[in-house]
């Protein structure tokens, strides 16, 4: 399935329902408070959303760039800025429309603000975890991409701003991170992102599990694949790939054999530590 139809399919049916709330948020608004549309605030919308999903998508060259994240280019059109996908950049963009019109409905349907005394103690605590977490991974590139920045973006809107929002922020990134969760595990689990386990933390849940590294119980979520042309796999003492641990890893080939002629066939596989063969996904 291309990519730019999944993601599609995905925001059209995100964009439809936030229109459809957004429509219905400001009727009501213009019901009760007559003239409160603004064209200015959605401008700001757009253009906020703009400005992040440039950062959000420099990021992610810097990681392509270095390795820590390769993007299945197969699954997208081939229309590309730099070395990244026209339609992530579009993902970015769309991403934060969704998130900032939620944030305004979120605002207004519940416009009580009496949990935004414990935002800053919650803040610190989020400053805490994302300084260990980038502490412990100083070598990693994506867990520094990731939490250098948080860190100082959250000590500037808490010690250096003074306008107080954490609380409505928090909010309505708890209610969004469900389908914001989805749609990167569909990303993530259909191959067409991978990050390199070397530059990040092993601490996936969701996305990829922890299960994922006792590889020979699993094959569904592999730590590495490769096309290959020819059958003939010696890894001697290593393994296929540095990714892979030489001591402990199963191996999975996929492929398909023509048969030209009527008969029996008989198919040899031999390994140190056993080995199963399906054939029409029957063992």
């Amino acid at each position: 399935m291309k990519a730019l139809y999944l993601i599609r399919r995905l925001f059209f049916v995100a964009l439809r329902i936030l229109t459809i709330t957004n429509l219905t948020f400001e009727a009501v608004k213009r019901k009760k408070m007559p003239n409160t549309f603004s064209l200015k605030k959605h401008t700001n919308i757009l253009i906020a959303s703009f400005i992040t999903a440039i950062v959000l998508s420099a990021s992610h060259l810097i990681l392509i760039t270095f390795g820590a994240l390769t993007i299945d280019a197969t699954t997208f059109e081939n229309v590309a800025v730099l070395k990244l996908p026209l339609e992530t950049i579009l993902y970015h963009f769309l991403l934060f429309v969704a998130v900032l019109n939620l944030y305004d409905f979120l605002n207004y349907k519940y416009s009580g603000n009496k949990l935004d005394k414990y935002s800053l103690s919650f803040s610190n605590l989020m400053i805490g975890i994302c300084f260990a977490f980038g502490f412990f991974g100083s070598t990693k590139l994506y867990t520094i991409v990731v939490f250098v920045p948080l860190v100082a973006i959250l000590f500037l809107i808490e010690y250096i701003n003074k306008t107080r929002f954490m609380f409505k922020f928090y909010r309505a990134f708890a209610v969004f991170l469900i389908p914001f969760w989805l749609i990167n595990f569909i990303l993530i689990s259909k191959k067409i992102y991978q990050f390199d386990p070397e530059d990040r933390l092993k601490l996936d849940i969701g996305v990829i599990p922890l299960e994922n590294y006792f590889n020979g119980m699993n094959f569904e979520t592999p730590v590495y694949s490769s096309k290959d042309a020819v059958i003939n796999f010696n890894w001697g003492n290593g393994s296929p790939n540095a990714v892979v641990n030489a001591d402990e890893f199963s191996a999975k080939w996929t492929g398909q054999i023509q048969a030209r002629y009527t008969g029996a066939y008989t198919f040899h596989l031999t390994s140190d530590n056993g080995r199963r063969l399906y054939i029409n996904n029957q063992i």
